[in-house]
């Protein structure tokens, strides 16, 4: 073999390697790139129970497992799907609350008094010594 002859050996083991599972960073740059058409939007690959949809934002074909609900019922991408803001969950507070108890209105205890009209608009005259 060729790599015998740098003095490299190939060494076959049974063991399986960890999957490296892509950070939301790769998994960003991976849709930009579909986006701008540098990527297939899904991989042509048979899954058996899985099929073809399309990402309800980007429009872009993926499968079915891979989609995502959204907050606001649309099925998306991992790129395209967000979280809910969480504004949306703020209360406003209720309106006028009803008092715990009440009484009636109080009867007037107060009695209505009509002055007579002498006519006399004059003002009087005087010195302020309590006498007019």
């Amino acid at each position: 073999m060729a790599l015998e002859r740098f003095g490299l050996r190939c060494i076959t083991s049974t063991a399986r390697l960890p999957r490296h599972e892509p950070s939301s960073s790769e998994q960003h740059d991976e849709a930009q790139q579909r986006r701008m058409g540098r990527l297939m939007s899904y991989k042509p690959s048979y899954k058996s129970g899985d099929w073809l949809a399309i990402c309800d934002v980007c429009g872009f074909k993926y499968k079915a497992s891979e989609l995502k609900d959204r907050w606001d019922g649309l099925k998306v991408c991992e790129a395209d799907w967000e979280m809910r803001h969480v504004a949306d969950f703020i209360k406003a507070p209720k309106g006028e609350q009803p008092l715990p108890w009440t009484r009636p209105a109080p009867t007037n205890q107060f009695k209505d008094i009509t002055y007579a009209d002498t006519g006399n608009t004059s003002i009087p005259t005087g010195t302020n010594n309590g006498t007019l």
